[in-house]
């Protein structure tokens, strides 16, 4: 079952177990997610993105042992981005990102994270994976420049 906005807001407000709450930080207005009436939380991007270097690594092969596979450090670089300000995603670029918001789920919800279609017509794809209940985290996600 998708919790419609308005629920959100009133287990964000009283949750139904309090020793096991749904929490969203910062907290988004509750009076807005009252009036939406639709399923959908709002995420904004974080600070953090993860760039890919390319320059650094010729290819990845699958069968390599963990151990002489390049390393995180070696293969993408962090950017901090300070918030309100443009983070430039070029055509064919891959970038991971953190949302602003951290999120946790009580034991008996899950969620998922997705793309607005209308981003995704402009060649903009986000892909993020399902969020387990009772976990605590920053959402990070895959952003994909389709356009050439």
């Amino acid at each position: 079952m998708i919790l419609r906005a308005d629920k959100i807001a009133q287990q964000l407000r009283a949750p139904d177990n309090p020793d096991d709450p749904l929490a969203i930080r910062p907290q988004p207005d509750l009076a807005e997610l009252d009036a939406c009436g639709s399923a959908p939380v709002d995420l904004r991007l974080g600070c953090w993105f993860q760039t890919f270097r390319s320059t650094e690594c010729s290819h990845l092969d699958v069968y390599d042992s963990p151990g002489t596979a390049p390393g995180e450090a070696q293969l993408t670089k962090q950017h901090y981005v300070v918030f309100g300000a443009p983070f430039i995603l070029h055509p064919r670029q891959f970038v991971l990102a953190v949302t602003l918001e951290w999120i946790r789920l009580p034991s008996n919800l899950a969620g998922y994270v997705v793309g607005r279609s209308s981003w995704g017509r402009h060649g903009l794809i986000i892909a993020t994976a399902t969020m387990n209940m009772g976990h605590l985290f920053c959402r990070k996600g895959l952003l994909w420049n389709e356009l050439r």
